[in-house]
């Protein structure tokens, strides 16, 4: 069997390139140095030799005879070296130098190897000048992920705080802490979908001459004016689950759900008990005791209507009914006087 080898070593001998192996397991990765493939006896003398490639002022070096650990064979070879390392071309048949160390053939193979060995660790500086380059691509662009990230969730948290914030303003009137206006149909639909066949009642709410107290005394006794009407509006006792909100300036409303039916006298227990706890004493606005009165219309969820638009419209007719009839009061929709004047429109 045939012996022949070419390798790129290190100024230590270890292996750093196998370009050809016969036969192939003669040396592979799995050897680290090209001294593990020789015969014990043999390596003093072939390190000698080895070093002496690396002294030589030609960098070449040729050597005869030496045994192999693996195979019955000895192997010549032929070594050159550049920049500490050593390319080894060896075979079991002598090499073709006649001539010994002034033949032609010695200098051409020579020369062939030295340019073989010179381009073999340009392309691998190269590739480690490139690995390199990628790296420092790789931990830029890592870098500037983990500044992404953080940057992402800082304004997470910010679009976070903004959300909750805006939400906080959609559901809750920033004022009086009510149900707001943009959000009250949508609380009211979610209390109706716990008990879906319950009656409910809306109470349409609007202040007596409120534009008088904003007048006489300004914009900010008429902000403490209508917080503490709100107060008052969420400590009315109804018995059933409500909800209280505000839905404009000086208009509120109720929303109460789950009666079996709202009856007469649940009406009129309702105008009861937001008499006796809104209207029944004077509103106080810092040192100011100011009178407080208002109209309130009711309609019927479940009787009227079971649309919330239209529940509300019918509210707010009723309670426009109450303020023509002379305020302080309430009135309940009453579908023929609402077709009436829609017919006179």
């Amino acid at each position: 069997m045939a012996v022949n080898f070419l390798i790129r070593t290190d100024r230590y001998g270890v292996l750093e390139e196998i370009f050809f192996s016969e036969p192939i397991f003669l040396i592979t990765e799995q050897h680290l140095s090209i001294f593990d493939i020789l015969h014990p006896q043999v390596l003093p003398i072939a390190r000698e030799h080895f070093h002496q490639a690396l002294l030589s002022p030609t960098g070449v070096c040729s050597v005869e005879g030496f045994k192999l650990r693996a195979m019955d064979a000895r192997i010549y070879c032929h070594m050159v070296s550049v920049q500490e390392h050593v390319m080894i071309l060896a075979s079991d048949t002598p090499l073709p130098f006649g001539g010994g160390q002034t033949d032609p053939s010695y200098h051409l193979i020579g020369r062939c190897m030295e340019k073989l060995l010179e381009k073999s660790i340009d392309t691998e500086d190269k590739w480690i000048s490139a690995v390199a380059n990628h790296f420092d691509q790789i931990q830029m662009l890592n870098n500037e992920l983990v500044n992404t990230h953080r940057k992402l969730q800082k304004a997470n948290a910010q679009l976070q705080r903004v959300n909750e914030d805006l939400n906080n303003r959609l559901v809750k009137d920033p004022l009086t802490h009510l149900v707001s206006r943009y959000q009250y149909r949508s609380e009211m639909q979610m209390l109706i979908k716990q008990n879906p066949d319950a009656q409910g009642v809306f109470c349409y709410i609007d202040i007596d001459n409120f534009k008088g107290v904003n007048d006489t005394y300004g914009h900010a006794t008429g902000d403490l004016y209508l917080v503490e009407f709100a107060k008052r509006l969420k400590a009315i006792d109804t018995v059933y689950p409500s909800i209280c909100m505000r839905i404009a300036g000086d208009e509120f409303g109720i929303y109460i759900h789950g009666m079996q039916e709202v009856t007469q006298e649940f009406v009129a227990m309702v105008w009861e008990r937001f008499s006796d706890t809104v209207l029944s004493r004077p509103i106080e606005a810092e040192t100011l005791k100011l009178p407080i009165s208002c109209c309130l219309g009711m309609a019927i969820y479940g009787t009227d209507t079971n649309d919330i638009y239209l529940l509300i419209d019918y509210a707010d007719f009723a309670m426009y009914t109450a303020k023509r009839s002379g305020k302080h009061t309430y009135r309940l929709f009453d579908r023929i006087t609402y077709q009436k004047e829609k017919d006179q429109r």
